[in-house]
């Protein structure tokens, strides 16, 4: 029975083997990259992508060359020579000038001004200290209507920065109430015809659709990648996307050009403050903190609470400027109760609620420190928030994320005059309301009719 048993492991790692030396050569020449990225998860463990050989061919059309096939259909006949400006040149009314573009032409019309050929007279009415740019054509409007700031927000980003988080007055100061619109002149977009034609490629093509475009002080594009992505352009898939670091370890994506690999790597705290623990592995599993520390300082101590801990772990930081932000982070988290009545509030009754489950964590601050505390798994599908606090009434309700950046009950479903959301086993379905029919029938998985 011995032999047998023994028989059979060495097959398997034959069999192993010779998957391996066929897995290398495929490596080199294959240009299935999914196919190689469950290989390399197979055999090596770790999560590696195969880095795009980035090509400029690859890239879509971009908006000025993006063919439009409704006009292409007729322009391509049209004399590219002709000049409509010389053959009339009263085209334009209003005094507007008129521009030829490749056998067409188009107007721009004084402020006072707007259309094709600048036949309309604005009524501005309401147009007084308007926040229209680039000599666009302020046209009053019947209703009032709250819109975004966008010069305001450029002049913020640009003086903070894209990642620095802008204060509530500020986030308030950039919704204004106006009772009119702007109409742009050629090459200019957006509310207040504030963004060029540099400024819309930067932000829709130049990124690859991965990712946000902002235009520096010098015309050059950088990308602020989404989460997946990597790259100038966004261009590569990252190996941390769909990998885990635990307690307060940071995935980086390692490159390794020479076999064109990026490789998901954990970089695991090196030092945990007060208590002087350790975090190990491979994928910073491995939480080691001395048995002598304080009761009061071990997070999920039965006959503790959230509170007592937090306040204690903060008084136990030293008093200097340098550790400022470390007590301001922790105390955040300490005061970040809201069960959607009190706002602020703190975790004095215990760990976690409703069911949630205490676990003991690492969690890194914004001056790379690693602090030893505790965050609450939920365990029901309708809590969330740092303790579990905050309980939805069933799957359609409002979560306490979408409440905090005002969201609405009816954008759970994309047509709230002819639908709503249902919760049905506790999940969210758009329900589609046909004439009196008091028949549930399923239409797909996700959508009925009532």
């Amino acid at each position: 029975m011995n032999f047998i048993r023994l028989l059979f492991l060495v097959v398997c790692l034959f069999s192993i083997w010779i998957e391996g030396l066929l897995f290398s050569r495929e490596l080199e020449d294959s240009k299935d990259h999914a196919e190689i990225l469950e290989y390399l998860k197979l055999f090596l463990g770790a999560k590696i992508r195969k880095l795009i050989d980035f090509l400029e061919a690859d890239v879509p059309n971009d908006i000025k060359t993006a063919p439009n096939y409704n006009q292409e259909s007729v322009a391509f006949q049209r004399n590219k020579e002709f000049n409509p400006c010389l053959e009339n040149t009263n085209i334009c009314a209003n005094k507007g000038t008129c521009f030829n573009e490749a056998g067409n032409f188009y107007c721009v019309c004084p402020v006072t001004h707007y259309g094709k050929t600048c036949e309309h007279v604005a009524d501005q009415t309401n147009c007084e200290n308007n926040l229209c740019q680039n000599n666009s054509t302020c046209v009053s409007i019947q209703n009032p209507r709250t819109i975004v700031n966008t010069v305001l927000l450029r002049e913020l980003r640009t003086s903070k920065g894209n990642k620095e988080s802008l204060t509530d007055k500020e986030l308030a100061d950039l919704d204004v109430q106006v009772q009119y619109e702007c109409i742009c002149q050629k090459g200019y977009f957006g509310g207040l015809c504030d963004e060029s034609e540099e400024d819309r490629k930067c932000q829709e093509v130049y990124c690859l659709g991965r990712g946000k475009g902002t235009l520096d002080g010098n015309g050059k594009c950088f990308c602020e990648c989404e989460k997946q992505f990597f790259g100038e352009r966004c261009e590569q898939l990252s190996a941390c996307y769909d990998s885990e670091c635990q307690n307060g370890g940071i995935c980086e994506d390692v490159l390794d050009l020479k076999t064109k690999t990026v490789t998901a790597t954990c970089k695991c705290p090196s030092t945990l403050e007060i208590v002087d623990g350790t975090v190990t592995g491979d994928n910073c599993e491995n939480l080691k903190v001395p048995i002598t520390i304080p009761k009061e300082l071990t997070p999920c101590m039965e006959g503790q609470n959230s509170a007592m801990f937090f306040k204690k772990l903060i008084s136990k930081i030293e008093l200097d400027l340098d550790k400022d932000k470390d007590r301001a982070e922790l105390e955040a988290i300490q005061q970040d109760y809201h069960n959607g009545i009190t706002h602020h509030g703190e975790m004095d009754s215990g760990w976690c609620e409703n069911s949630g489950k205490c676990v003991p964590d690492v969690v890194r601050v914004s001056t790379s420190r690693f602090y030893y505390i505790h965050r609450c798994d939920c365990t029901n599908p309708l809590t969330d928030g740092y303790y579990c606090e905050y309980k939805r009434q069933d799957a359609c309700s409002l979560t306490r994320e979408e409440v905090a950046r005002g969201a609405r009950w009816d954008e759970k479903c994309t047509d709230a005059q002819h639908g709503a959301c249902v919760d049905i086993n506790g999940e969210a379905h758009c329900v589609f309301l046909v004439q009196q029919i008091k028949v549930l029938e399923q239409v797909d998985s996700n959508v009925y009719v009532l």
